[in-house]
């Protein structure tokens, strides 16, 4: 039996169904009702037909959770670099503080 609201899926509340536009609610079952299932309950609602729309929601989430990952990658490295140069300009000015130092000690 499908549960509701138990898991994490990645994109509740994101998608929308292809025939009726509204938005695909998500059916939590398996092993501690963690793995989830994107379905439609528009044709249900309207016209007490079948779900518009099921699909699992496994092999979803992990192919947009690598796209978003592959598309912050260039930002991660550059976030990389800027840390790199804040600390090597935080190394210049104490070396510079430490030489005055020494000089105005002499």
């Amino acid at each position: 039996m499908a549960r509701f609201r138990c898991g994490e899926a990645l994109l509740a509340g994101l998608f929308r169904c292809g025939h009726c536009g509204r938005k695909l609610h998500v059916a939590y079952s398996g092993t501690h009702s963690k793995v989830g299932r994107y379905h439609c309950r528009g044709s249900r609602i309207d016209h007490g037909g079948e779900p518009c729309i099921s699909f699992g929601g496994l092999r979803v989430d992990a192919a947009i959770s690598a796209e978003v990952i592959a598309r912050l990658q260039p930002l991660r490295v550059q976030a990389a670099l800027s840390a790199m140069e804040d600390r090597d300009r935080e190394h210049a000015e104490k070396l510079s503080q430490l030489e005055l130092a020494l000089a105005s000690a002499l």
